[in-house]
């Protein structure tokens, strides 16, 4: 949205002009308080000194209604973008987080937190809607398959070939397994840092439980366990001054 600047208005007030198009709602409020603030001390019932700091006052809201107007319109692209372009794709998952992650570490979010908070609901929803990525689907595919050869023999059941599998099989899953964790924890919020990874890799009895839960193949209770840690990362970004 392209706004006149608050010295532009105060020029069309004080100049009694009048807009050459229809002014934006910020606009229409600035023009307002000033065209009320000009009635006032040309009658006489306000001193110049308090119209001035009023004016000061009156020129601090109206920038902070333009910043207002900048993120929303950054996340109504955003938005629109995300409904436009949507594709069951990696590359797609990775545009759609930065999109919103640039919004969400923008400088001006630490003050405006309220852009921080819709950025971040914003990427959860529309990344929500995506199909898991196809290696991740597969990778859940083989986590399945290492529980039905451990359940199998556990309960004396496996055969001859599931028995020279197992081993094989638990290699595939565990050697993808950290990256399979972080994604889960991950997808859909801002780019990690180095710092909160090692944060959230600080906690090795929980790690350990993950490790032996993978080598299981108990694909529910891990997802359940990531979850909690997907809980502290988000907990984190809101928190930690991002």
């Amino acid at each position: 949205m392209t706004v006149l600047s608050f010295e532009n208005i105060e020029h069309m007030v004080f100049n009694h002009l009048e807009p050459n198009r229809e002014l934006e709602l910020p606009e229409k409020a600035a023009r307002g308080s000033l065209k009320h603030l000009l009635d006032e001390v040309t009658a006489g019932r306000l001193e110049k000194e308090k119209a001035s700091l009023a004016k000061a006052e009156l020129k601090k809201k109206y920038n902070a209604c333009l910043i207002h107007a900048e993120f929303m319109e950054l996340l109504k692209d955003r938005i629109l973008k995300a409904c436009w372009n949507f594709k069951q794709s990696d590359k797609y998952i990775n545009t759609l987080t930065d999109d919103f992650g640039a919004i969400h570490d923008m400088p001006n979010t630490k003050e405006y937190s309220l852009y921080k908070g819709m950025a971040f609901i914003a990427c959860e929803y529309f990344d929500d809607k995506l199909a898991e990525p196809q290696r991740w689907s597969a990778y859940r595919k083989e986590m399945d398959r290492l529980n039905y050869l451990v359940t199998s023999q556990r309960d004396g059941q496996q055969s001859i070939e599931e028995q020279s599998t197992l081993a094989e099989q638990r290699a595939k899953v565990m050697s993808d397994f950290m990256e399979y964790a972080f994604y889960r924890i991950g997808r859909g919020l801002p780019k990690m840092s180095e710092a909160d990874t090692e944060l959230l890799l600080d906690m090795p009895s929980l790690w350990n439980r993950l490790l032996d839960l993978a080598e299981q193949g108990k694909g529910t209770e891990i997802e359940n366990m990531l979850e909690g840690l997907r809980l502290i990362y988000r907990q984190m970004i809101k928190t930690g001054g991002r």
